[in-house]
């Protein structure tokens, strides 16, 4: 079997290219498949995470970067369709000559343009976001209400209608597939990211909190450190580490000094060794405005960790089995952040039914459980 996937880039360290990698890594060692990456240009092409020899990966050279350099909306609209036409004559040309049994898109640039192509592949759209989370994020616009006008009434159904145009339309929660009312969609969770039996961490009166991510609108750590300031007098000696790539917007300094947690609230930068991070604390704190799906949070669940996270959309209640793994507390809202936290740091048997809860519960999403769905979709489509 031939397997093309399309996605912008693969150097940068984000839950996207780290789910593509071990997915085609998975085809390529595991099934045998014959693998292929298809990105936009050369600059990104270069994997942060490790690919399997046998996968090949091509660019197309397209250089989106051409877009953010015209002077108004509508050169910048007239670059895109120039470089949406460049695209799909090369991915067209590249694809016919492959001969593959599948192109999958990962909701990128290509978004609209991979099911266009005519060649004999059956054709497949991977959505690692969540409609809901569109719509929160129009709060950042500069417009907002407009924005989630716009929105609402025209760019997701736009998304909509080139969902319709695939083959089958794939959404990464229960939830997510059923906001969008389609008939030629389903759901597979993200496989856990580690196969492999590790070290599982037994210590749980180690008095650290862990979160781990960009420090951007969506993780929203702002909310996580407004709880630990409603902690801080009655637990003194604990410490919430928030470990991740500081966006060119992060505005968290700021808060830690306003609430004066300068000695209990540190803010990393990313690491290599973060299994270790995992394994020197005991509960992992999640505080997203939205996620798609909370690819962390079964990271932090395989090491043994009890969970606390706001029940945002989409994930952490699919993932979270509240009250037996971890604790759910209302989306945006510190206060009940820090109570569902207090509960865990003030009680070490609590913690340590949970965190072993948690790492038994998320094998439900291992590789072996996961990606033979994968198989089952492909066949699936071979038989229509």
């Amino acid at each position: 079997m031939k397997i093309v996937y399309f996605i912008d880039r693969l150097s940068t360290p984000g839950g996207m290219e780290r789910i593509l990698s071990l997915k085609a890594n998975y085809f390529a060692k595991v099934k045998k498949y014959e693998v292929y990456i298809i990105t936009t240009d050369k600059e990104n092409s270069t994997p942060f995470f490790p690919l399997n020899d046998k996968i090949k990966v091509f660019n197309l050279d397209i250089h989106l970067e051409e877009i953010a350099k015209q002077s108004n909306f509508l050169k910048k609209r007239l670059k895109i369709k120039e470089l949406k036409k460049e695209y799909l004559e090369k991915a067209t040309n590249l694809l016919n000559e492959l001969k593959v049994d599948f192109a999958i898109s990962l909701f990128n640039f290509d978004h609209d343009i991979v099911y266009k192509i005519k060649d004999q592949s059956k054709k497949i759209v991977e959505y690692h976001f969540s409609r809901e989370g569109i719509l929160i994020q129009t709060e950042t616009a500069k417009f907002p209400k407009l924005t989630k006008f716009f929105f609402e009434n025209f760019e997701l159904k736009r998304y909509h209608k080139v969902f319709s145009k695939y083959d089958r339309a794939i959404f990464s929660t229960k939830r997510d597939l059923k906001s969008w009312n389609l008939n030629n969609a389903e759901y597979v969770y993200n496989p856990l990211t580690v196969s492999e039996e590790i070290e599982t961490n037994d210590n749980y009166k180690q008095k650290t909190v862990i979160a781990v991510g960009k420090t951007n609108f969506i993780k929203a750590f702002e909310y996580l450190i407004e709880a630990w300031s409603y902690l801080k007098d009655d637990f003194p000696d604990w410490k919430l580490k928030i470990i991740g790539r500081r966006s060119k917007t992060d505005y968290l300094d700021p808060i830690v000094e306003k609430f004066d947690l300068k000695e209990q609230v540190k803010i990393l930068p990313p690491t290599l060794k973060l299994k270790e991070e995992y394994l020197t604390s005991s509960i992992y704190a999640l505080s997203s405005r939205y996620e798609g799906f909370g690819l962390v949070l079964t990271e932090a669940a395989w090491h043994g960790l009890a969970l606390v996270s706001f029940d945002c959309p989409c994930g952490p209640s699919e993932i979270i089995q509240d009250g037996e793994d971890g604790l759910l507390a209302n989306p945006q809202d510190a206060y009940d952040l820090s109570l569902k936290l207090r509960k865990v740091m003030e009680d070490d048997n609590l913690r340590k039914q949970m965190g072993q809860k948690a790492k038994e519960n998320v094998k439900r999403f291992s590789q072996d459980i996961i990606m033979p769905k994968w198989d089952t979709i492909f066949k699936d489509l071979q038989e229509e």
